[in-house]
């Protein structure tokens, strides 16, 4: 079934909140994100995390990228419910698997840190250059450490330079400084390499 629209008309949080819960107690995916991004905001309902990871669950578990991100990132961080590393890894591979930058960057840190899932500087290194790719800054900063450390990957200073120039392109301050010295400086115990998720809360995708 289709969403209701409400172009056109005075926006109205309460009445969107109600007529999202009701598509979305009906299973409509979309509208299951949509209300747990109300329930996280309060804005149209009171503000309500525990069920509004709820919500994300539903909508993560018919395959909604985003969805699989915040519920992963509510596990991880114990927001909503229970903390649970290894859930929010699996919804972060899962999301991961799909494309998603976000997703790609906070399982890499998982791998860094060993936090939900196997302690892998190989596949954390697989893994921040396909954020890295997406734009994903931080993840250009850790694979700049990756190459330059020769950390799960062999060590490459051509492209740790080049993921370097291309934070510093980006506005990652601490990789200008580092584009300006080369990568010839020493940055052992300057690495990135605790995931900082960023939020999706105010996304629509």
């Amino acid at each position: 079934s289709s969403l209701p629209s409400l172009s056109g008309v005075p926006q109205d949080h309460t009445e969107a909140a109600r007529l999202f819960r009701m598509a979305g107690d009906r299973d409509h995916v979309e509208a299951q994100y949509e209300m747990a991004l109300i329930l996280a905001n309060g804005e149209g309902a009171p503000q309500d995390h525990a069920e509004s990871t709820r919500y994300y669950r539903l909508a993560a578990d018919q395959g909604h990228t985003d969805a699989q991100y915040n519920l992963a990132k509510n596990l991880h961080e114990g927001v909503g419910v229970r903390l649970n590393f290894g859930e929010a890894a699996r919804y972060f591979r899962l999301a991961a698997d799909k494309g998603d930058a976000d997703s790609q960057y906070a399982l890499a840190g998982c791998n860094c840190t060993g936090e939900g899932a196997p302690q892998d500087d190989g596949e954390a290194a697989h893994l921040f250059p396909l954020a890295a790719d997406q734009g994903r800054v931080e993840a250009q900063c850790n694979c700049a450490n990756c190459y330059f450390h020769g950390q799960g990957v062999p060590k490459d200073l051509g492209i740790a330079a080049r993921y370097d120039r291309l934070a510093a392109d980006n506005g990652a301050a601490r990789a200008q400084v580092n584009s300006i010295q080369g990568v010839a400086g020493n940055k052992k115990g300057d690495s990135e390499t605790e995931a900082q998720f960023p939020s999706k809360l105010d996304s629509n995708n």
